[in-house]
C-alpha cells in the first residue's frame, strides 16, 4: 500500500486531482480536515486568535480529526493507494504562517506535539505550488466562500514558504507546479507515483 498527501494553498487544485487520481488508479481517499469539521457542523476556529491558549486550542482540534482520518485509512487499507487531500503539513503551515498575524508563536510547541503524534505516515507528498495571482483568479470564478486569511497573500506567502523549505526532506515532497494547465498536473503527478511504484 501507498500513501500519497496531496499539499498546497486554497484553490491550488488538490481535491480536483485526488477526485481524478482516485478514479484514474482506483485509489483509496482520506479527506481533508475540513470535510470533518463540515460533518460535526463546529466550524473552523476563529482567527485570528485572542491569546496563546486559543492559538494552541485551536491547533489541538486537528490533532482530533487525524485520529479520525487514521481510522478511516484503516477501513481502506486493502486498496493499493490511498490518497490523503491536504497532510499535518497543511496544519504546520497554518501554525507557521498564523504567528506573524496573531502574535503568538505556538508553532515550535505545535511542530513537537506533531512529531510525538500519531497520524498518517506518508510515502509520497505531491506539494501543488500555485501563485496567487492563479489563486485570486480561480477564486474570482468560485462560488464558493473563503476564510478571509485564507486568501491573504502574506499569510499564503508564509504557508508556501513553510512548504518550500520541506521540499527534499524526511516527508518526501515533490513539487509541481500548480499554476499549468490540469492535464500537465495530472501527468507530472501520475509520473511521481509511478516513480514510487517503481
Amino acid at each position: 500500500m501507498y500513501v500519497i498527501g496531496i499539499e498546497g494553498l486554497v484553490r491550488a487544485g488538490k481535491s480536483t486531482l485526488v477526485k481524478w487520481l482516485a478514479e484514474f488508479l482506483n485509489a483509496g481517499v482520506v479527506e481533508e480536515y475540513g470535510m470533518y469539521i463540515k460533518r460535526t457542523g463546529t466550524g473552523f476556529p476563529s482567527f485570528p486568535f485572542v491569546s496563546y491558549k486559543a492559538a494552541l486550542s485551536a491547533s489541538m482540534m486537528f490533532f482530533d480529526i487525524e485520529e479520525r482520518r487514521l481510522a478511516d485509512l484503516k477501513r481502506i487499507k486493502d486498496k493499493g493507494i490511498i490518497l490523503v487531500d491536504r497532510t499535518y503539513l497543511s496544519c504546520l503551515g497554518f501554525d507557521y504562517a498564523a504567528r506573524y498575524f496573531t502574535g503568538f508563536d505556538t508553532f515550535r510547541e505545535v511542530e513537537n506535539l506533531w512529531c510525538a503524534a500519531r497520524k498518517i505516515e506518508l510515502d509520497l507528498i505531491l506539494f501543488l505550488d500555485v501563485s496567487q495571482t492563479k489563486l485570486e483568479e480561480r477564486i474570482a470564478s468560485h462560488q464558493h466562500l473563503y476564510l478571509p486569511h485564507l486568501c491573504d497573500p502574506t499569510f499564503n506567502r508564509y504557508i508556501t514558504e513553510f512548504l518550500q523549505q520541506r521540499l527534499g526532506g524526511d516527508e518526501h515532497i515533490v513539487h509541481i507546479n500548480a499554476d499549468q494547465g490540469q492535464d500537465v498536473v495530472r501527468h507530472q503527478a501520475l509520473t511521481h507515483i509511478k516513480r514510487l511504484q517503481d
